[in-house]
């Protein structure tokens, strides 16, 4: 799944992302680095949107390329 940073800076295709303090970082499938995804307020909030990013693996079925942008909040 391709993944943007919340920052617009960094687009990758992880396979793995996890979840530091108020962080979010992913893994990339090519040389698995890890890249820093976003910075939100709560540890709830992390939880959140790795939640939406569950959503969007699920209805993905049979799309062949997904991008899933990190919310600013």
């Amino acid at each position: 799944m391709w993944i943007r940073s919340q920052d617009k800076e960094v687009l990758i295709n992880v396979n793995r992302i996890q979840i530091y303090d108020e962080g979010i970082e992913g893994n990339s499938h090519y040389d698995n680095d890890s890249y820093h995804l976003g910075q939100y307020k709560t540890k709830k909030r992390c939880l959140e949107i790795l939640d939406e990013i569950r959503e969007v693996i699920i209805i993905m079925g049979n799309v062949k390329i997904t991008v899933y942008n990190m919310p600013k909040e």
